[in-house]
């Protein structure tokens, strides 16, 4: 069962049902885009401040250090649901070995400086 983590009347927050981190939420809009680039603009002006509103849920539930948010927008980026939605993990101090680069690792051999 998805625990809901947050709603107001664009978004709804949820629980990753596979989370890489405890604490995973995902952030949907709920009217319907296939992805980012196709949110209506009311949609997206809403999305910082409820972002905002669950990156520090987040903290405040997970003591987490950090917090990567982020999109896949099209297959080739790793889409697999077609309804727009940001992912928000938890991070924590030496979670991983060398998190410098963050997202820019997702190509192998990016990500360090």
């Amino acid at each position: 069962r998805t625990r809901t983590c947050g709603e107001n009347v664009l978004y709804l927050a949820i629980e990753d049902l596979y989370p890489v981190a405890p604490g995973h939420t995902l952030v949907i809009p709920k009217t319907h885009s296939r992805d980012f680039t196709e949110c209506n603009p009311g949609t997206l002006t809403a999305l910082g401040s409820f972002l905002h509103e669950q990156v520090e849920r987040i903290k405040r539930e997970t003591g987490c250090d950090a917090v990567n948010v982020g999109t896949n927008i099209g297959e080739a980026a790793g889409q697999t649901v077609f309804h727009t939605h940001w992912h928000l993990i938890p991070r924590w101090d030496g979670d991983t070995d060398a998190p410098i680069g963050g997202i820019r690792k997702v190509l192998d051999g990016n990500g360090e400086y």
